[in-house]
């Protein structure tokens, strides 16, 4: 219930101001737009290793979203960021054009320095969505600074084509 109660917030908050959006405020969007990925930086290919990932700079509230799309189907994507002080994560990926998450179920795993897995989801999210919650999930909390990689996948191929995700990422 706290991550809800924070997105109503952040909806709130952007219906009374008149402040620049953050990531934090793309889930309400997302319902008004076409396209949550209309807004945002989308993944820079090859990201398909650790070795090869993108870096995702989190803005002044601490938070970003990046857009990936998943074709082929063996495709996978790698995404880096980086905890400067003591944090908790929410990361999930998000419907990005009014349609379930794409091609399927999809799996977030997030990998410590070391490159040693500390969570991981597939498809527990809204629409077969992934969705890591650290205010529930001791394993994304109290995260120390330093660098952390995100990789994520789908399960299923849709030959029809395949929309594109997006990537929230929010530290608290």
């Amino acid at each position: 219930m706290p991550v809800y109660a924070a997105r109503l917030m952040s909806a709130l908050t952007l219906l009374s101001t008149a402040a620049p959006a953050t990531a934090a405020d793309a889930l309400f969007r997302s319902s008004f737009e076409s396209s949550i990925c209309d807004q945002y930086s989308y993944a820079v290919e090859s990201n398909d290793t650790v070795a090869t990932y993108d870096a995702v700079v989190l803005d002044a509230s601490k938070s970003a979203i990046v857009c990936g799309m998943m074709n082929p189907i063996d495709n996978v994507d790698y995404f880096r960021i980086t905890v400067a002080s003591t944090s908790t994560a929410l990361i999930e990926t998000l419907v990005a054009d009014g349609v379930s998450c794409p091609g399927g179920p999809m799996s977030v795993t997030v990998y410590d320095a070391a490159v040693s897995p500390i969570a991981t989801n597939a498809g527990g999210g809204s629409g077969g969505c992934a969705s890591l919650d650290g205010l529930n999930s001791q394993t994304l909390q109290n995260l120390a600074p330093g660098n952390y990689y995100i990789r994520v996948t789908q399960s299923v191929f849709d030959p029809a084509g395949t929309p594109p995700y997006a990537l929230d990422i929010r530290l608290f």
